[in-house]
């Protein structure tokens, strides 16, 4: 069987990125169920031919793989965390086995295949900014549920709220993820976005968030991991100045995500609001969003 080329995955993926749009459009519940597992389950196997065939190689550097998995870990206790604070709610999904191997089939199968892609394409790609680009803005597009947006067209508010919940997330999951590859290969990628799901998919209950704590997390949580790597990054080079000015402004950046989290979960004596209703027009119209003292 011969493995696909390079120009062949782009535009096999460009293709079927369009084509979701009117798969979606047309029967979301078996494009998510059916179609799209079956697509990425046929990518991953092209995938894992075109890697024995053609070797593709990063040197993985231990440290930044040992700093991914503890990141990782402290990811999903942080998410845990916040159950305890904002209170918990039942898993939509089913944890029984049949249902999870069922939910790992639609959810992490196509991470995986995504992130092959991303792996394949970007290791012989690593000098052409124009295709790294253009690889990223593809992955995040064809991870994008175009049928929600058209329901939620005529609610502004509604797509707003989608937008920042999970648009948002996704954008700079998806640059964080091309970052990654370049860092040391799909190993990190993989750890990143697979433990993102992984509470899903297996635990009774989940923390309640709202869709501004979710986008928020979901923005924050990939700037925080490119500051580490970043961090680490300019630790070996052995620039004594340099290292000290940059362990300062990301202590900093630090302190200030660890800070807005903290006021957007409503841990501080201020804490902010989004009004639902007209009740209190003129003053106050639905979507605004006010700051409060508890």
């Amino acid at each position: 069987m011969r493995y696909l080329k390079n120009k062949e995955l782009i535009i096999v993926i460009t293709i079927y990125t369009f084509a979701s749009f009117f798969l979606l459009k047309y029967d979301d519940v078996f494009y998510i169920n059916i179609i799209n597992p079956i697509f990425w389950a046929d990518i991953l196997i092209y995938l894992i031919l075109d890697i024995k065939n053609s070797p593709i190689r990063f040197r993985v550097n231990k440290k930044y793989l040992i700093y991914m998995s503890i990141i990782a870990f402290v990811q999903i206790c942080i998410y845990v965390y916040l159950g305890f604070i904002l209170g918990f709610s039942k898993n939509p999904y089913s944890i029984e086995i049949l249902s999870i191997l069922k939910n790992i089939i639609i959810q992490i199968f196509p991470i995986v295949s995504i992130e092959m892609a991303r792996y394949i394409i970007i290791s012989r790609n690593k000098n052409n900014k124009l295709v790294l680009v253009f690889t990223t803005i593809l992955l995040i597009l064809v991870q994008i549920r175009y049928n929600t947006l058209i329901d939620l067209y005529s609610n502004k508010e509604e797509i707003f709220e989608y937008i920042c919940s999970n648009i948002l997330p996704l954008i700079t999951s998806g640059i964080l993820c091309t970052y990654l590859i370049l860092k040391g290969g799909y190993l990190f990628t993989l750890i990143y976005r697979i433990s993102s799901v992984l509470p899903i998919l297996i635990l009774p209950i989940l923390p309640d968030l709202d869709w501004f704590i979710t986008g928020s997390i979901g923005i924050l949580s990939p700037i925080i991991v490119y500051v580490i790597f970043k961090y680490s990054e300019k630790k070996d080079i052995r620039e004594r100045k340099q290292i000290a000015y940059t362990k300062l402004s990301y202590l900093l950046t630090f302190a200030f995500c660890i800070t807005l989290i903290c006021f957007m979960t409503g841990m501080f004596k201020y804490e902010p609001i989004s009004i639902l209703s007209n009740s209190m027009n003129p003053t106050y119209s639905r979507g605004d969003v006010i700051i409060f003292k508890n």
